[in-house]
């Protein structure tokens, strides 16, 4: 383990990305603080596993988690732009993690915005 690392935070830890890398983070014996609006009870494995409403996610909320648990690195997947999570690491002078999401299938339609999805579900 690295002794520099005292504790990750992941964000998004119920999901399936992130309930995979909270897991191995975990094996691999780093402190870890999962974070997820909802937690099921498997992933529930202790006092470092936080079920935070959506609103815990802006910018004081997470500097305040960040500073309270101590949090040496903020890892989560990259859902783009400059979001509250990025803002609050540099804040506390922290790096950032971003892990990306697998590519399409081959055969995957991908579209970028609501409006696209629906002018392409329209035909």
């Amino acid at each position: 383990m690295n002794a520099d690392i005292r504790k990750i935070l992941v964000l998004g830890a119920s999901g399936l990305i992130g309930c995979f890398i909270t897991r191995d983070l975990r094996i691999r014996g780093f402190p870890v603080v999962g974070v997820a609006r909802k937690l099921p009870p498997s992933q529930k494995t202790g006092a470092n596993d936080l079920e935070l409403p959506l609103m815990s996610m802006e910018m004081p909320a997470l500097t305040r988690l960040i500073r309270d648990h101590r949090i040496d690195v903020l890892v989560s997947k990259d859902s783009g732009g400059a979001d509250a999570k990025l803002i609050a690491a540099r804040a506390q002078g922290i790096p950032v993690v971003l892990i990306d999401r697998p590519p399409p299938p081959p055969a995957a339609v991908t579209v970028d915005s609501v409006e696209a999805a629906i002018a392409r579900l329209r035909g």
